[in-house]
């Protein structure tokens, strides 16, 4: 089944409210959600199949890169290539050398290994990071050089 990633809308909030709440243990309120995609830098994006929101992330540019803060897949669309779908839509944005590197960071007790499985099959290098008030797994990936030599000259 083919899978469509775009930008998301407010029509969508339902929907992702309900992935989120179904993916942390604390999840996002309406007003959490709307406040973060109305802040300067931030963007959200959804993945659909057959009209359906099975996906999405949050994610905040800095600097030369961003972070994704928020990344779920609504449990009976995990592991059919929804997740791989957002990633991959992420990292073709990529372009030296302006955002170069994307961060991921996973509280430890999140880290499922099909998350991490997921991470590392696109190209995510993991560490720990030990800290207040929990040690969290960072996932980073950085624009190759030769991608960005064919970038500079497009």
């Amino acid at each position: 089944m083919r899978t469509h990633v775009r930008w998301i809308v407010t029509r969508d909030y339902p929907e992702v409210l309900a992935i989120d709440a179904g993916s942390y243990p604390v999840p996002l309120g309406l007003n959490d959600l709307t406040q973060t995609l109305r802040r300067r830098m931030v963007g959200g994006t959804v993945a659909e199949r057959a009209g359906e929101v099975v996906g999405f992330f949050v994610y905040e540019r800095a600097g030369v890169g961003c972070t994704i803060s928020r990344f779920a897949v609504r449990p009976d669309a995990r592991r059919s290539g929804v997740g791989g779908a957002m990633l991959d839509r992420l990292v073709s944005k990529l372009y030296a050398p302006s955002w170069t590197t994307l961060e991921v960071v996973v509280p430890e007790d999140l880290a499922s290994p099909a998350a991490c499985r997921l991470l590392s099959s696109r190209g995510f290098k993991a560490r720990l990071v030990r800290g207040e008030p929990a040690d969290s797994y960072v996932f980073r990936y950085l624009l190759p050089a030769e991608a960005g030599a064919v970038s500079d000259s497009a």
